[in-house]
């Protein structure tokens, strides 16, 4: 009777280790399938775009700045504010995860009026001063390069930080009629400029994000009648960037 239950024994219990023999080699399937899966989908620290593109909306505010439009006159009189607001576009080359280079292009414009007073020639003095009317468009543009830092990290927040040297462009024109002067003439600025700032970027998607940016920069400027200007500036600007 023993030989007859071991017959009936054995082939289930080797039926039952080849089940568990087959479940076995299954989980072994699945975890060389899932682990490679698993460690591709970690985020790679060391990766980071090549190129980043910026684009968006700026403004700035600056100081004293005289143009000069003519002989007996300059812009300096009309104490007019030298503030713009315009746009700026920035390209920046990444080296590695933290350092790049940018290049960034930014201008600025403003329509400014007020009153001044002029003297007119008459005959017979004393001339009486009059007071009339007058227009400012100033325009401001910088061409500018430099290195920026950026710390990235695990979140969708990265401070960055930037020094741009170039050239600025600064042109006016003014205009004013009335019955001490009539003019409309232009006059044009050029030099060397610096800009130090930083700011923070936010990922709203894997490409694409927000960034606000706060910068200080100084020009200097002059032309052929006036001597070289320091003109200090305050800006602030924001928009997009597409990595």
């Amino acid at each position: 009777m023993i030989p007859a239950r071991s017959r009936r024994t054995g082939p289930a219990r080797s039926q039952r280790e080849n089940t568990e023999m087959q479940g076995f080699v299954a989980c072994i399937l699945l975890l060389l399938v899932c682990v490679p899966v698993g460690v591709a989908q970690r985020p790679d620290r060391s990766r980071f775009p090549k190129l980043e593109v910026f684009a968006g909306y700026s403004t700035i505010e600056t100081n004293d700045h005289t143009f000069h439009f003519g002989p007996n006159f300059n812009a300096s009189q009309t104490d007019f504010d030298e503030g713009g607001r315009g746009f700026e576009a920035a390209v920046t080359r990444n080296l590695n995860r933290y350092f790049g280079v940018v290049g960034d292009f930014s201008a600025h414009f403003s329509r400014d009026q007020g009153p001044i007073t002029l003297t007119p020639p008459c005959n017979q003095p004393p001339c009486l001063p009059v007071t009339q009317n007058a227009k400012l468009n100033p325009r401001l543009f910088n061409f500018l390069a430099g290195p920026e830092v950026k710390w990235r990290n695990r979140t969708r927040l990265t401070p960055f930080a930037h020094a741009l040297f170039g050239i600025t462009h600064a042109t006016a024109t003014f205009s004013t009629t009335g019955p001490a002067l009539t003019l409309s003439r232009t006059d044009a600025d050029t030099g060397f400029a610096m800009t130090y700032g930083g700011g923070f970027e936010v990922r709203i998607l894997s490409r694409v994000g927000f960034r606000t940016s706060f910068d200080y920069s100084k020009a200097f400027v002059g032309s052929n009648a006036l001597p070289a200007q320091r003109v200090n500036s305050v800006g602030y600007s924001t928009g997009v960037i597409f990595h």
